[in-house]
């Protein structure tokens, strides 16, 4: 449907359409047409200089050039990209015999060859000065960046073609030049992180001592010095007291007794299931529980520590884990299980680990949150600003401000900031929601990171929680048992589910039918039982609770039982309540159990009362 001129404005703004989006839409379509006639322009002279230098230049003189200019830059780069950056070196950089640049040769040689917007441009190219910016806010279509060693600000297009991606603090070593109200780039340029825009910059503050020669100078005359430091990742060697000494540490067990076993591990209240399937079972050890607060979640996200990982094939039950003290514990709880499991080797693989600490982390979240707040959560910095970091010999980021080093903190904030946006554009596209570092920042007394959504506003922390594994401790496996006892699906979370299943299995797999109907009909009627009792936890399970499940409830329950059916019950409930107390090595049942010491008398004392 098409819109007149003088007719309402779709946009509901209450003005003609010539008079609202009618002129918005023709003010976007001429600023993109004069944008694509600057990068036309662009380009048009780009291709005039570089004929101009193929023309001038002598073959000989053209390979010294760039073999000079690939010793000076001093760097991996790809062939292409050197191919590149050469040229560009050429054509703005490098003075020829005759005392000239590139651009001013072909500008004096060439004027009045030029047509008048060539010209005006060729002018303009000639009075650029490369500069080392940094990213430091980000606006509507504009990209602030500032230079490094002047602090002077330029409002620079994002326009895909000028700036094809962001990150906050992204950085380079580039010309810009100015159109319209906005800044483009000239040329060719590449985009790096905080740390290498500030390699950069101590190379330069050397070569200014050195040659005592001004920052300006600097860059043009050592351009291919300075674009070395930028593009090439001088990463120091490892020092010996930055390498940590990391045991990894596998148990190897032979499982006897596969029902006991599984059953023992699944209802570990630590352990957490991750796979279970008949030829292969995993379960990961978890633990130091703790919230994640942040003021743009509705919702905290729980984060927790790996302390092992279990893998089961074959019989074979493999632990492994990186922490001794862990490791020693986990001897300690399969030693419950020797009946049952038997120990086949210990192995330990030294890992060298350079300035890090091996820490693996699970999280869990509501759902519809984003996923990358998994990463902000286990890479959150706030418990972190006094552990020793490698690169600065050991000294935190807090004693790194204590003692002045302002710049050197703030360049690893950066870029680790920098680091983390990258991480979530790569996996998830880019986010609705920052990474927060203002919390960090305001803790060391430092400025606020303007790329941060929530501004001064933002804040997260972590607090201690209980054990949040509410993973279900069943698997597919479990559902005939729980129809054979009859746990219906809104019955699975009771407190006692898990123990009847399990007690049920370790008791029948492999039993007489005689044995496996004695169980079922027992604890089919414990399961109705429980079912009509309000308590909440096998705590509350006193002595009184058992006396009148047994000698009343269960009898409201069945009405007149055989003797076989009765005795088979208590049986049951007896060899249960000795199993519940070995398994969860408490004494809860003690009282309980002495019912069935003097049975026949408390049976007597029943009747007499009825």
């Amino acid at each position: 449907m098409s819109v007149g001129r003088n007719d309402p404005c779709p946009c509901g703004s209450g003005k003609k359409y010539k008079k609202c989006c009618l002129r918005k839409n023709n003010l976007v379509q001429i600023t993109e047409y004069k944008r694509e006639q600057f990068y036309q322009n662009q380009h048009a002279l780009v291709e005039k200089m570089t004929e101009f230098m193929v023309e001038h230049v002598p073959f000989n003189e053209y390979h010294k050039l760039k073999s000079q200019f690939r010793k000076r830059l001093n760097s991996d780069m790809s062939q292409e990209g050197e191919e590149q950056y050469f040229n560009f070196w050429l054509h703005f950089f490098n003075r020829f015999e005759n005392g000239l640049r590139g651009v001013e040769w072909f500008f004096k040689e060439n004027e009045h060859r030029l047509q008048a917007e060539e010209k005006e441009m060729a002018r303009s190219w000639i009075t650029l000065q490369p500069k080392l910016l940094q990213a430091i806010n980000r606006m509507n279509n504009t990209i602030i960046f500032e230079d490094i060693f002047t602090k002077e600000q330029f409002s620079v297009s994002d326009h895909e073609e000028n700036l094809p991606y962001f990150y906050p603090w992204i950085s380079t070593f580039a010309l810009i030049e100015s159109f319209q109200e906005y800044y483009y780039f000239n040329g060719v340029r590449s985009f790096v992180g905080p740390e290498d825009i500030q390699r950069a910059k101590q190379k330069v503050n050397e070569l200014m001592t050195l040659y005592n020669q001004g920052y300006e100078q600097i860059l043009i005359d050592f351009y291919p010095e300075i674009l070395g430091e930028v593009e090439t990742k001088n990463e120091p060697r490892p020092k010996e007291q930055d390498i940590n000494e990391v045991s990894e540490n596998t148990l190897t067990y032979q499982i006897e007794n596969d029902v006991i076993v599984l059953e023992y591990l699944k209802h570990q209240p630590d352990l957490s299931i991750e796979k279970w399937t008949t030829n292969e079972k995993s379960l990961v050890w978890l633990g130091n529980w703790r919230a994640y607060q942040d003021s743009e979640l509705k919702e905290d996200l729980k984060i927790a520590d790996v302390y092992g990982n279990i893998t089961i094939t074959d019989n074979f039950l493999e632990f492994q884990s990186v922490d001794e003290e862990k490791t020693n514990q986990w001897k300690a709880l399969m030693n419950n299980m020797k009946r049952d499991l038997t120990f086949v080797r210990e192995e330990v693989n030294t890992l060298n680990i350079l300035g890090v600490q091996l820490q693996n982390t699970v999280v869990s979240m509501e759902k519809g949150t984003p996923r990358y707040y998994a990463l902000y959560a286990q890479n959150a910095l706030i418990n972190e600003l006094d552990q020793p970091i490698p690169l600065f010999n050991h000294l935190s980021v807090r004693q790194l401000v204590d003692k002045g080093r302002i710049e050197e903190a703030e360049t690893w904030l950066k870029q680790l900031e920098c680091n983390m946006y990258y991480s979530v554009v790569e996996q998830y596209g880019e986010p609705d929601t920052t990474a927060d570092y203002n919390t960090v920042r305001k803790n060391l007394g430092l400025p606020l990171s303007p790329f941060v959504t929530g501004g001064e506003n933002r804040k997260t922390s972590y607090s201690a929680i209980d054990s949040e594994n509410e993973q279900a401790k069943f698997t597919e496996d479990d559902i005939p048992y729980f129809q054979t006892l009859g746990f219906g699906p809104d019955k699975i979370d009771n407190f006692y589910t898990a123990d009847i299943v399990r007690f049920y299995k370790e008791r029948t797999i492999g039993k007489s039918e005689t044995t496996v109907r004695k169980y079922s009909n027992s604890l089919y009627d414990l399961r109705e039982l429980m079912e009509r009792n309000a308590v909440t936890s096998w705590e509350q399970c006193d002595f009184r609770f058992w006396y009148n499940l047994i000698f009343k409830d269960y009898f409201d329950l069945v009405g007149t039982p055989s003797k076989t059916e009765r005795n088979n019950f208590l049986s049951t409930i007896k060899m249960f309540l000795e199993w519940l107390d070995k398994t969860k090595e408490t004494a809860y049942f003690d009282e309980a159990l002495k019912l069935f010491e003097r049975m026949d008398e408390a049976e007597k004392y029943l009747k007499m009362n009825v």
